[in-house]
């Protein structure tokens, strides 16, 4: 956890490179358009616009919003929203019993 808040606190000071910024902007924009192979992929592409923006046209303004993306507005956003404060950590065990609060709202299932 620590060598991740690390380099998060890095991006947010604008120490990220500018051709990693890059480089993960064209995967997200290309990712998603390679990964529509069948008519299951694209209806699911269609429908999740659809769920989240509303209208169709909100995946183009997705995808120049993306596009547009600065270094600066990374290293804004992980200031503002990676911060070691806003941290939440889990940690899971196998086995490992519910609380009381838990396992009631779950049936008792563990």
């Amino acid at each position: 956890v620590t060598v991740i808040q690390a380099e998060l606190t890095a991006i947010a000071a604008g120490r990220a490179p500018a051709e990693r910024i890059l480089d993960v902007q064209s995967h997200l924009r290309y990712a998603r358009i390679l990964g529509l192979e069948t008519p299951d992929d694209i209806a699911e592409l269609i429908a999740s616009t659809l769920a989240v923006g509303g209208e169709l046209a909100r995946l183009d303004e997705y995808l120049a919003a993306l596009a547009a993306t600065t270094p600066a507005d990374v290293a804004r956003a992980a200031g503002r929203y990676l911060l070691e404060n806003r941290r939440f950590v889990v940690t899971l065990q196998p086995g490992a019993a519910l609380p009381p609060v838990a396992a009631a709202a779950t049936g008792g299932a563990q």
